[in-house]
């Protein structure tokens, strides 16, 4: 045994911080040398989880992995030596269980015999000195790691900002597991993806980095809910090749468990092939994943309670600021000063002008921000040739019941909604400009002003249905007769303001039940369709004349139209002008929907007012059984109208009329112009001049006609019978409606 102890006394020196692995080695292989009486030998840390560290003099080869584990387990046993390739006899052995599965081995040539034991009492104090040091510096990682770990709690604490303790947490793993970089990952739910979102030791843009869920060790890691090692990732077989250029080897990551959910992971590396990384840095870089986990939950945690705060408190501004100025339309609304004041209310509260239409698209109200009359060119438009695209779009909106942008047809942008009296029934719409986006508020302050307004329209619509019941039994009084005496409803009349002797039309409308009730079955329902059949021709019939009166019977409307023909007939004023103009009414309000109409006689007394009406019931029921739907008869040139009117057997009339007139039923151009003829010269009492002249043709050109005429229908025009028969056949045809395809024919349709 050698007299120096040098080496020993400097491994003895040994203090925490100071003994990284190699320089344990030196120190612990000197100390042997100086120990024991050999001039080969070795020393070697070798751990439970990774490759042996192993320091021997230049005469000995260097061992393998296999030889030095199995050296130091049976060192630990008592068993020493360690036979080394080529040598004649195995290296004598002692080793230390440091504690945490690492065990310090010290071997060396000290010959064949060593019977003293020599060699294990020079060995033993330098396996356990090395022994200890290991210990220390075991104890030394632990205080750190606790200490990093305490830091990182207080940062946790400290800081409920990711972007700033996610860093700190990273960059204290790699410092603390001796990694070269390391990076964060968090899962993206919504993308179905990770994203790196903290870096140490890697470029900044790193930061951001996406990958799959699914590829990676990350992604593993989260799976399995445990740390996973990689010796070397560029072998790794679910590496992500984009990561190959940044050139690191071994990996390790640990998986960030949030309420038993996982959200990401952290990752450390290292590029020198020869770290490996064990269970023991697993365990702590756990313990950095709990704490970073910890910091993005209370992190989110903090920001969906601010973002909450937030939104609460704008939602309680929000709150306020509605009731306050749905207070100010309600006020409108309890002061009964109509809706033209909910309508100026709302125009200033939503900064545009707005306007309201009626169920018929007529203006009731309408107002714009400081005055202005902008809102004159907002209502619906009327126009006939787009009515029935409108017509298409309410229907629509009353389906829906919602605010919706109408149909650009006249150039106009517009956001209609709609104004519901009761559960189906729209009443009326509010009309406003669409080129502004609307907010909540303004939603709600819209559907506000229309409660208000849907109560403005129904009121005015009870006082009217009051009205329009007491005009109306004026009307029906009249017309039935039930009236006591000729002083009593006059008297009646003249407080409704309405004078009797002035005379009067009976125009009857009808409505076509059927086609009423088709209608309804997906829109409205049919009592709805009658009451917009009533006020409809109501309207036109009081636009018409102020003397107009005007009742409802079921799907009737009886309408006494004042006198108002001029010397050359209608000339637009007559009887027959205000049905046109009421049916042209209904095409737009009740599009689909067919409206018959019989014109009686003039009524100069009371008394003509029943017969008259029983006129009209009864022409109106003739056309019914002839199958006609929307047709205006003209009791005034009844003539031979009313027996065929009052026939018991109509069927038997119009076969009459088809078997006169069939040779002139054909369609054709040529047809057409000997029907025009005929029909002409029977209205003109047979003369041939004047049918010529009413015809614009050559006087010949009638002769020849009436000649080709004769010789169709195989009648002679010199007999008063056959001339009695055509008239007749002309007349049925005339109420049928077989001529209706030449409109100069289908007079009165």
């Amino acid at each position: 045994m050698k007299a120096s102890s040098s080496g020993l006394e400097r491994l003895v020196r040994i203090r925490p911080g100071s003994p990284e692995s190699r320089r344990l080695l030196e120190f612990g292989l000197d100390a042997l040398l100086d120990a024991v009486d050999a001039d080969d030998a070795l020393v070697a840390l070798v751990p439970s989880d990774g490759p042996p560290q192993v320091r021997v003099t230049p005469g000995l080869p260097f061992p393998s992995e296999a030889d030095m584990r199995d050296a130091a387990h049976r060192a630990v046993d008592g068993d020493g030596g360690l036979q080394m390739e080529g040598a004649k006899h195995p290296l004598a052995t002692v080793a230390s269980d440091v504690g945490d599965g690492t065990v310090v081995l010290a071997a060396a040539d000290v010959g064949e015999m060593d019977e003293a034991g020599v060699f294990r009492t020079g060995a033993l104090p330098v396996v356990l000195g090395m022994a200890r040091a290991c210990l220390l510096e075991r104890e030394r990682r632990r205080e750190a790691a606790v200490d990093r770990l305490n830091a990182t709690t207080d940062r946790v604490a400290s800081s409920l900002d990711p972007r700033e303790v996610l860093p700190e947490i990273v960059a204290d793993a790699v410092d603390l597991l001796a990694a070269d970089s390391g990076d964060i990952v968090l899962r993206d739910d919504g993308a179905d993806l990770l994203r790196v979102v903290a870096v140490a030791n890697f470029p900044p843009d790193m930061v951001g980095f996406e990958l799959r869920i699914g590829e990676g060790v990350s992604s593993r890691a989260m799976a399995s809910r445990r740390p996973i090692i990689v010796s070397d990732y560029q072998r790794y077989r679910h590496r992500i090749r984009r990561l190959e250029g940044y050139g690191f080897r071994a990996v390790l990551c640990a998986p960030l468990i949030a309420r038993g959910d996982p959200i990401g992971a952290i990752n450390v590396h290292a590029a020198d092939a020869t770290r490996i990384f064990g269970q023991r840095d697993a365990r702590l870089l756990m313990a950095f994943a709990n704490h970073a986990a910890i910091a993005i939950d209370n992190a989110r945690r903090y920001q969906n309670e601010a973002r909450l705060a937030r939104e609460l408190s704008t939602a309680n501004e929000q709150l306020a600021r509605s009731l306050t100025l749905q207070q100010r339309l309600v006020d409108q609304v309890l002061r009964d000063r109509g809706a033209a004041a909910i309508v100026e209310e709302l125009a200033t509260l939503l900064d545009r002008p707005v306007a309201v239409q009626d169920h018929l698209l007529r203006v009731i109200a309408g107002a714009s921000p400081g005055d202005g009359d902008v809102w004159r060119r907002l209502p619906l438009p009327r126009d006939p040739e787009l009515r029935p695209a409108v017509q298409t779009f309410l229907d629509e909106l009353a389906a829906s019941g919602r605010a919706a942008p109408a149909p650009e047809l006249d150039g106009m942008g517009r956001l209609v909604a709609p104004v519901r009296v009761g559960a189906d029934e729209v009443a009326g719409y509010l009309v406003l400009p669409s080129q502004k986006n609307l907010s909540a508020l303004d939603r709600t302050l819209i559907e506000v002003a229309g409660t208000g307004v849907a109560l403005e329209l129904a009121k005015v619509r009870r006082q009217a249905e009051i009205e329009h019941r007491v005009r109306g039994d004026l009307v029906m009084d009249l017309v039935t007769g039930g009236f006591s005496s000729a002083e009593a409803i006059g008297a009646r009349a003249a407080h409704l303001g309405y004078d009797l002797s002035l005379p009067r039309h009976v125009i009857v409308f009808e409505l076509d039940h059927a086609e009423a009730g088709t209608r309804a079955g997906s829109q409205i329902d049919l009592l709805t369709v009658e009451r917009r059949f009533f006020e409809t021709v109501h309207a036109v019939a009081a636009a018409w004349s102020p003397a107009t009166m005007a009742g409802r019977q079921g799907n009737m409307v009886i309408v006494l139209a004042p006198e108002r023909s001029s010397p050359d007939g209608d000339n637009g004023r007559g009887p027959r002008a205000l049905v046109q103009r009421a049916k042209v009414a209904m095409g737009e309000n009740l599009p689909g929907v067919s409206v018959a109409a019989a014109i009686s006689e003039r009524c100069s007394s009371l008394s003509d007012y029943q017969a008259a009406f029983r006129l009209a019931e009864k022409s109106l029921a003739a056309l019914r059984r002839l199958g006609r739907t929307g047709f205006v008869v003209d009791a005034r040139d009844a003539g031979i109208h009313r027996l065929i009117l009052s026939a018991a057997f109509p069927e038997e009339l119009r076969e009459f009329a088809r078997r006169t007139l069939a040779p002139l039923l054909d369609d054709g151009d040529h047809r057409r112009d000997l029907i025009s003829t005929l029909r002409t010269y029977v209205d003109t009492g047979f003369n041939q001049r004047e049918t010529a002249r009413r015809s614009y043709v050559h006087v010949n050109t009638v002769a020849y006609r009436l000649r080709r005429i004769s010789s169709l229908l195989g009648v002679d025009f010199s007999s008063a019978e056959s001339l009695l028969d055509l008239a007749f056949a002309l007349r049925i045809a005339d109420l049928e409606g077989l001529f209706e395809s030449h409109k100069e024919i289908a007079r009165g349709s």
